[in-house]
């Protein structure tokens, strides 16, 4: 089966969990993360049957519920009832990722995916804190943050040939998205410990940051970025990958990646 066939085969599966005819109307269709479930295929080499996919389902809704619970301190100005719903969407969508977990009998994944929940979570609070951390901790907060349910699960299904560079290549997309958040809106929660390093008297001020002071702090941004992608490229371009599948589903993640960028640049 195609790579993409299996991807819209899941997604499928993931929305007819996620429909909820009351949540839908008022809060929309949560965003599945496509480079993810390529990357969740990984362990299966792209095997993905019905319980199969019911695993990396309930991977990608623990994600989804988590980010779910941050659009509640993100959006300020939503009314009241909206705050509430969303805090309840997000239960919800934890509820089924346990309950589909339950109904399969596996415990253990369960358990794998409840400490990575935790990482993210002590992570979160870190990353969050007014306590100005150094880049190199800012960065691996915010890799724990995006990936430790992944690495979660992958070390439940005994896959750690390509662990380090998957979350290594994800953290790049974070650091991505980070950026361009700081670009348009001065905020981001990456971008005040990066700050805090270079600037510690605007600290707190995003905003009193001079064009030249916001560049210099994107320019040591991207240069993670970019180290991480020669690497990750090197990685899964070399010999040292045999496996087809893995090849074929990094490629494909890259290449949307590149897309995204391009629309981002244009816009």
């Amino acid at each position: 089966m195609p790579i993409s066939t299996s991807i819209q085969s899941i997604k499928n599966y993931i929305e007819e969990q996620l429909t909820h005819p009351f949540l839908k109307r008022n809060l929309g269709t949560p965003n599945i993360n496509e480079d993810k479930l390529k990357i969740l295929m990984i362990p299966f080499n792209g095997n993905v049957e019905l319980k199969e996919m019911k695993y990396i389902a309930t991977t990608m809704l623990v994600e989804i519920a988590l980010n779910t619970h941050d659009q509640v301190s993100v959006e300020e100005e939503a009314s009241q009832v909206n705050r509430q719903l969303t805090v309840l969407a997000g239960d919800y969508f934890s509820g089924l990722y346990y309950q589909i977990l339950a109904n399969m009998d596996n415990l253990a994944l369960i358990q794998a995916l409840a400490s990575g929940i935790k990482i993210i979570n002590e992570n979160k609070i870190r990353l969050n804190q007014q306590k100005v951390l150094s880049t190199y901790d800012a960065f691996t907060c915010v890799k724990n943050i995006e990936t430790a349910h992944i690495q979660a699960f992958f070390a439940h299904f005994n896959e750690d040939k390509h662990i380090e560079r998957v979350t290594d290549y994800l953290l790049a997309k974070r650091l991505e998205k980070e950026t361009n958040l700081f670009m348009k809106t001065n905020q981001s929660s990456l971008y005040y410990h990066v700050n805090g390093q270079y600037f510690p008297d605007k600290v707190n001020n995003l905003d009193s940051l001079t064009i030249n002071e916001k560049q210099q702090l994107v320019s040591e941004v991207k240069g993670k970025i970019n180290a991480i992608k020669e690497t990750t490229n090197l990685h899964f371009s070399g010999q040292a990958v045999h496996n087809s599948f893995v090849k074929e589903a990094f490629s494909l993640a890259t290449q949307a990646s590149a897309m995204t960028n391009l629309y981002a640049e244009e816009g």
